[in-house]
């Protein structure tokens, strides 16, 4: 007869305790990730939601301020507000596509690109805030990173701009 050695079996238990507990925290680690995935795409949808709604109620500064027409002071504080919001919108996205490998972030840094390209007003937009932007930084003694998303678009829409595409013959003053 075979004499048992508890010991050895104690700790095959408890190996087996381990790894069992491992396969649990991955599952839950997965689970966890799933619901951040599934709340970035609610949260993206709610601000494009909001986004629409802000443009619909301000369409006419919208529309003026995409094609680059004169503006009052107040239509240009809309717009520009309405600009922003939608300039992190494409952050927003980027940062999820890259973090959550949720899409293509180069798709969207092009697409970002060739809707300012496409509309003056945005563009101009755009390059006074980049202005701003590199005035802050001197100001503070720090440079922009060559990959930061802001660095990325700036290079891609002068690519575009230097290729001069055709524009479409239709305008889109609804962009996402």
């Amino acid at each position: 007869m075979k004499k048992t050695d508890w010991k050895d079996t104690a700790e095959l238990i408890g190996l087996a305790a381990i790894v069992a507990s491992l396969v649990f925290v991955g599952l839950q680690m997965r689970l966890e990730q799933d619901i951040a995935e599934a709340q970035a795409y609610v949260d993206s949808s709610n601000g494009l939601i909001e986004l629409s709604q802000l443009t619909a109620e301000n369409q006419e500064v919208w529309n003026k301020g995409l094609d680059g027409a004169e503006l009052t002071a107040l239509e240009t504080a809309i717009f520009e507000q309405i600009a922003r919001a939608w300039y992190i919108r494409k952050l927003s996205q980027w940062q999820r596509s890259n973090r959550l490998d949720a899409g293509n972030p180069e798709r969207v840094i092009k697409t970002l690109a060739y809707e300012l390209y496409k509309h003056p007003g945005l563009r101009d937009h755009f390059k006074r805030y980049i202005e701003g932007v590199n005035a802050r930084e001197a100001a503070l003694g720090d440079t922009r990173p060559e990959d930061s998303f802001t660095s990325t678009v700036e290079r891609e829409l002068r690519e575009i701009e230097e290729m001069a595409p055709p524009l479409p013959k239709d305008k889109q003053y609804f962009i996402y």
